[in-house]
């Protein structure tokens, strides 16, 4: 992908992630935008397409959209990105339990799932999953990873 369409995708992640952490709905005009963005990338990427129109789907709040659009990234392509961008899709539409199962898929099929650790904790706890988050590092050791931040760490959680 060239870099002017790279800065594009880029820029619909973005975009779409500040709206869905301020929990705001994206309003008509930028979401007609980021959509005409997003199209221009259907002839290099159609599955990096589909995955971006999700994301703007989750945060217009239309959930029937947002699934279309992510299932058929992950029927055009098998990057372990798609599992976690739906992933991230589902946590802004508040369906957490949903959220949960597609990140610990995504991070099963990353390489090295490390850079999508605060991801994890965050849909992880917001799911109610709390065992998960504390053997977070057991997922890492078990995909080989062996330098592990010490924040991240096993510690008891003090209640």
């Amino acid at each position: 992908m060239s870099e002017e369409l790279t800065a594009v995708l880029n820029n619909i992640i973005d975009t779409t992630e500040k709206y869905a952490l301020s929990q705001t709905k994206l309003d008509e005009l930028n979401s007609q935008r980021l959509k005409n963005d997003a199209k221009r990338l259907i002839h290099i990427n159609p599955s990096l397409t589909a995955m971006a129109l999700g994301m703007i789907a989750s945060v217009e709040g239309d959930f029937d959209e947002c699934i279309k659009q992510h299932t058929l990234s992950l029927k055009l392509g098998k990057d372990p990105i798609l599992n976690l961008n739906y992933a991230i899709s589902m946590k802004t539409l508040g369906h957490n339990a949903e959220s949960f199962r597609l990140i610990e898929n995504a991070m099963n099929l990353l390489p090295d799932p490390s850079f999508a650790i605060p991801v994890y904790l965050m849909i992880a706890t917001n799911a109610g999953e709390y065992e998960h988050v504390q053997s977070c590092e057991d997922l890492l050791i078990a995909k080989g990873v062996t330098s592990i931040p010490p924040h991240l760490q096993k510690r008891k959680l003090s209640m």
